[in-house]
């Protein structure tokens, strides 16, 4: 399966998210809404060339995001 978009996940109590290696482009603002749990976020080999600047607002116990290997501008 191939994502490209990311909506709202919607599930409080997901520790580890993994999307990599998708043909994803483009992160709703909301998509992350409500994680406060999430510990790991992968979002590595995909197509996301921004984010949102309050993407990650709600997530106070993110431990490791994985950007890498995507085409985001400075």
């Amino acid at each position: 399966m191939n994502l490209q978009n990311l909506n709202k996940l919607g599930s409080s109590h997901l520790i580890t998210v993994d999307f990599s290696h998708n043909i994803i482009s483009e992160i709703n603002l909301e998509t992350f809404d409500g994680l406060e749990n999430l510990k790991f976020l992968d979002l590595s080999f995909n197509k996301i060339s921004k984010i949102p600047s309050r993407i990650l607002e709600g997530i106070q116990n993110l431990e490791t995001l994985n950007l890498s290997h995507n085409c985001l501008d400075n």
